[in-house]
């Protein structure tokens, strides 16, 4: 974004004393998006200042990334305030300041990328976004034991078992992920800014790689804990959650007998849910490609069929989920899981992941560094949703 483009913004905001400027990025940081639609007790001088910039500051993460806040560069923001320094409430003896950004659907987008569990769960509502991380209760109801009965005529209605709700959590909260820090040149950033518009792609825009590998490390941390976490310090995997599940004689000895059983010990009511799935490693995978099962005719067909051009067994598709031990496990670990998974496992997460920049902690290096924070968390309300053959 060319200089000359923030205008009026511009002036307001340099216009504004240095406490103003800071009791700005204070809020930004501390309510994001809502300091502009709630109207915050600011001076009217300053909430136009701050809706100006919104307005002129659509790019959002280039800009903020280049040129920090206020639409300054690195080098201008120097300049113009030398005694300024760039510090929220949060970011201690740092020297940065965190702001929200504009990416949380590509944060969503890879973290569907990197772990299957999120991508399922996503898919059929299983996700929950909150605008704070307060504790929630989350209640559970399984009714399968439950069915209609004919009413013959003339006769009293039977009374059947209540359903019993369960309170699977009081305090269902979301744990923080953040990665280490980004340290990037201020030389990079400052010839960023100085390019102009339209040549971000030639040049390789630093607010797309930053984001994009910040994102990354952020995926790959939540994945592995969506899946296996347990519980304590970081997301419950569902695999953690599991409490039916049967054994194979070795991890490398699953038979279709064993996977027939599987299928059947999971209620049909999560068995035949649109979400029902098996989730394997690969190398469970290329097992189950070697088993066969037989007809009446005495002919016999492979438990892995792929006429849909995705692997399927018994007519449920396969998730790939490397996370899983597979032919790897020990004792008690899970080789394989089959069932309804986004119905009985819950993600809660923070509505927008967080970008810190921390503008002085590494100017003796002449750096800016960077750093990402996820609120999310998760959680298995529905056991009997899902089952697994473990090793024995």
């Amino acid at each position: 974004m060319a200089d000359g483009s923030y205008g009026e913004a511009e002036r307001l905001w340099l216009g504004l004393p240095d406490s103003e400027q800071l009791r700005f990025i204070d809020l930004q940081q501390r309510r994001g998006d809502d300091v502009i639609r709630s109207g915050p007790k600011m001076s009217a001088a300053t909430l136009r200042a701050v809706r100006d910039i919104q307005r002129a500051e659509d790019a959002g993460l280039h800009d903020f990334v280049v040129r920090g806040a206020g639409g300054q560069t690195w080098r201008e923001l120097r300049a113009s305030h030398p005694e300024v320094r760039d510090m929220g409430e949060a970011s201690g003896s740092t020297g940065g300041y965190t702001v929200p950004q504009f990416f949380t659907e590509q944060l969503y987008e890879r973290l569907k990328l990197f772990s299957p569990v999120y991508a399922l769960c996503e898919q059929y509502g299983a996700v929950w976004r909150t605008t704070t991380g307060a504790p929630l209760p989350v209640p559970a109801l399984d009714d399968t034991a439950n069915s209609a009965t004919p009413l013959p005529e003339n006769m009293q209605i039977t009374e059947g078992a209540d359903p019993s709700f369960s309170l699977v959590t009081s305090a269902f909260g979301v744990w923080p992920y953040l990665t280490s820090s980004l340290r990037v040149p201020n030389t990079l950033l400052t010839d960023a800014s100085a390019i102009g518009e339209g040549h971000e792609q030639t040049w390789g825009d630093p607010a797309s790689w930053i984001g994009g590998i910040l994102q990354t490390r952020i995926s790959r941390g939540v994945a592995a804990d969506l899946s296996a976490g347990a519980g304590s310090a970081g997301c419950q995997g569902y695999q953690t959650g599991i409490t039916s599940a049967l054994t194979a004689a070795s991890a490398s000895a699953i038979t279709t007998a064993n996977l027939q059983a599987l299928r059947d010990s999971v209620d049909p009511a999560y068995a035949q849910h649109p979400s029902a799935c098996w989730l394997m490693p690969r190398s469970t995978l290329t097992v189950c490609e070697g088993l066969y099962y037989g007809s009446g005719t005495g002919a016999s067909y492979p438990v892995v069929n792929y006429s849909t051009g995705r692997p399927r067994i018994f007519g449920e598709p396969v998730v790939i989920d490397p996370s899983i031990p597979g032919t790897a496990a020990t004792s008690g670990q899970p080789l394989v899981v089959f069932g309804a998974v986004p119905v009985g496992f819950l993600i809660r997460e923070v509505v927008a992941p967080t970008l810190i920049r921390l503008s002085e902690r590494y100017s003796d290096w002449y750096q800016t560094a960077f750093l990402m924070l996820h609120r999310i968390g998760s959680i298995t309300v529905l056991p009997s949703a899902f089952a697994a053959i473990t090793h024995s």
